[in-house]
């Protein structure tokens, strides 16, 4: 009886254990990602408590959801899950976490045919759609001649309202010494020219492998599980066709983006992308309105067309008018095909989905992508070649139209296809967008000692400046193209050698340098300028007046002092009414008047406290200072800089008690 009952003990022991092992290998562990940045993983479920952070989670975070229903509210709108992150167990608010399921992923998703540059984006779009088709397109390209070809001739254009630092900076494009950028007048005054870097960051297929702008690479092909009616009115609610102005007129168009989406095999969630990137809240294109169109000096008038597509327009303003003009058959109506004209949205629905199919999706470029940027080598038109549209972010704003529908009816989880452009020498790391500043670091003008070098060329960097061999100092400046630009290296250098150079650096707005190169030489067959020789006789001046001049000095000890120091220069003292001062002392009012290196400049002379013009320093001077102190008269500049004693630019109570002194004899010197 012993033995059987601890053979009875064994088996239940050994049933029970089989049953642990084979739940063991049979319970489906639920898995989630994070799909927030920054997301506070919590020791408990509570969003409005900072001291239960346990740490930081990011996008792409791979957590163990251990229960779903670990409580609601506390700053969560949606239920809290208790999750294992790593060792660490607490709570995410479920919406930031996206369930996968390991056990669905697709065999067939082989890593290994991707290149090392793709597969860390590619791999995490696998993971968190792991029914997605991912399928790489070979295109045989290097990326950057790429890049280069749609760079070129007006192939991309960006909107207006984009920085100008995408802009492109070719001499076709922008003058830099006008700070100017050209639109092109196809498009109109809205649509510049991208540059280089800007193609390139849009050309990157690794800056869209996210959830929302995948959908540039999806195959357009028609799929019926997938494409409904409810995802059409999904991205056209809001639009044009549900405004109250044209309503009336689209009453049923969810029926017939099903039939043109039937008819040419083209998805009609596309479509609706297309119409809403294109018509927007409205234009004429999508009213049936009069309009009237010029060419080769005759009118035409039209009426009653519509081209949601706006197939055509370009090359006219505004552009929609070419396109409405297309979707006639041109000015005569030849043109029959897909249904042309088209006279009603339903006609212009299923002739624009004709067009696209027949041009575009039948024809090798069936993504988003492609009919932007047409790198398939199996496409019936060359590469580079044949581009839907122009603007450098349609296949991108288009792609999130895409998404949202997809999103809106719950089928992020189906088998949907992408088509990935794959390229020859990527760089390792995806593209980023350039600056977004100016790229203006162009200067308009050098100046030495406040004179403007005739010779002066944006384009020129390097520039060489003869003077005098006495000029003892010089100050350079310039002036920069554009105003956000910064300018260094400008300022006063002593010229202690002869020969000194001086580097300007120019920064644009976006961070691109220019260098200039002033060369300054000494030179003893130079004259001299102005500048040099009032350095040289220790005069102190401005643009307009000489000053610090004290009373008593007489015209002779400043023109004796300029033909001490060279010959090359003529010197002239006159008083007021014109006549030449040879050998008397100066007053507030003389004219100095020089010529040096066929220049020529005229000073006012002032001398210190003399602010009546006698000459001398008195109690009238005194007398006139205090009055105009209390208000009681003005002076005029000259007289103003005369009663400026102590030279700090205002006249004040210093500069009455300094004359004051002065005239009792405690002071020698004003």
């Amino acid at each position: 009886m012993k033995n059987l009952t601890r053979y009875a003990l064994l088996f239940v022991s050994f049933f029970v254990f089989s049953s642990f092992v084979y739940a063991l290998e049979t319970t489906e562990v639920t898995m989630g990602r994070v799909v927030g940045e920054s997301v506070r993983f919590r020791s408990a479920p509570d969003a409005s408590d900072s001291s239960n952070v346990l740490t930081r989670l990011y996008v792409g975070d791979k957590v163990e959801v251990l229960n779903k229903n670990a409580g609601t509210g506390n700053g969560c709108e949606l239920s809290w899950y208790y999750v294992k992150y790593n060792d660490i167990e607490g709570y995410l608010c479920s919406e930031w976490v996206r369930i996968i399921n390991d056990s669905s992923v697709s065999s067939e998703f082989n890593i290994e045919d991707w290149p090392i540059e793709y597969r860390e984006y590619v791999f995490k779009i696998h993971e968190e759609f792991p029914n997605f088709v991912l399928l790489p397109l070979n295109t045989g390209l290097d990326f950057y001649t790429a890049v280069y070809n749609f760079s070129k001739n007006d192939k991309s254009l960006i909107y207006y309202t984009l920085d100008v630092g995408y802009r492109s900076v070719s001499s076709k494009s922008y003058n830099y010494k006008l700070d100017e950028f050209y639109y092109d007048k196809n498009e109109g005054s809205r649509w510049y020219y991208a540059s280089y870097d800007t193609v390139a960051y849009y050309l990157d297929p690794r800056n869209f492998l996210n959830e929302t702008n995948i959908f540039m690479f999806e195959d357009l092909s028609y799929n019926t599980t997938l494409h409904t009616k409810q995802g059409v009115e999904k991205i056209l609610t809001g639009s044009f066709v549900t405004s109250s102005a044209l309503k009336d007129k689209y009453v049923g168009y969810q029926d017939w983006f099903m039939e043109a989406a039937s008819t040419y095999n083209v998805s009609p969630i596309h479509l609706a992308a297309r119409v809403r990137q294109e018509i927007g809240s409205g234009s004429i294109a999508a009213t049936g309105e009069p309009f009237t169109y010029t060419k080769d000096g005759k009118t035409y008038n039209f009426s009653g067309l519509y081209n949601l597509f706006n197939i055509g327009a370009y090359g006219y303003s505004p552009p929609a008018i070419a396109g409405l003009v297309n979707a006639n058959g041109g000015v005569d109506g030849s043109n029959k095909n897909c249904g042309r004209p088209w006279v009603s949205p339903y006609k212009s629905i299923l002739g624009g989905a004709c067009t696209i199919s027949s041009g575009y999706s039948s024809k090798g470029q069936q993504t988003l992508y492609l009919q932007r940027f047409n790198v398939n080598p199996d496409a019936a038109n060359a590469v580079y070649t044949h581009s839907y549209m122009t603007n450098i972010s349609a296949h991108l704003s288009e792609s999130s139209s895409s998404y949202k529908a997809y999103a809106a009816s719950d089928s992020l989880n189906q088998e949907i296809t992408f088509l990935i452009p794959v390229y020859l020498n990527m760089p390792k790391e995806k593209v980023s967008l350039p600056n977004k500043g100016n790229p203006n670091n162009y200067l308009s003008d050098i100046r030495i000692n406040n004179i403007s070098l005739e010779e002066f060329d944006g384009d020129k960097v390097d520039y060489e400046v003869i003077v005098s061999e006495l000029t003892n100092k010089v100050s350079i400046s310039g002036t920069t193209v554009n105003a956000n630009a910064t300018i260094s290296g400008i300022g006063d250098y002593d010229l202690t050698d002869m020969e000194t150079t001086v580097t300007l650096v120019v920064t644009a707005q976006n961070k691109a340098v220019r260098k200039y190169n002033v060369k300054i030489v000494k030179d003893d067959s130079k004259p001299l300028e102005i500048s040099d020789i009032l350095d040289n006789i220790g005069i102190k001046y401005n643009d307009k007046y000489i000053s610090g001049i004290s009373s008593g000095v007489l015209s002779s000890n400043i023109i004796d002092n300029v033909k001490k120091l060279t010959l090359k220069a003529n010197a002239v003292i006159n008083d007021e009414k014109g006549v030449v001062k040879t050998n008397s002392s100066l007053v507030t009012g003389d004219k100095f008047i020089i010529n040096s290196n066929d220049k020529s400049q005229e000073f006012i002379i002032v001398v210190t406290g003399d602010n009546n013009g006698d000459g001398e320093v008195s109690l009238i001077d005194l007398l006139r200072t205090q009055k105009y102190m209390l208000g009681a008269s003005n002076l005029d500049d000259k007289y103003m800089l005369a009663s400026d004693v102590n030279g700090d630019g205002n006249v004040d109570l210093v500069d009455l008690l300094r004359i004051q002194k002065y005239l009792l004899g405690y002071i020698d010197k004003l």
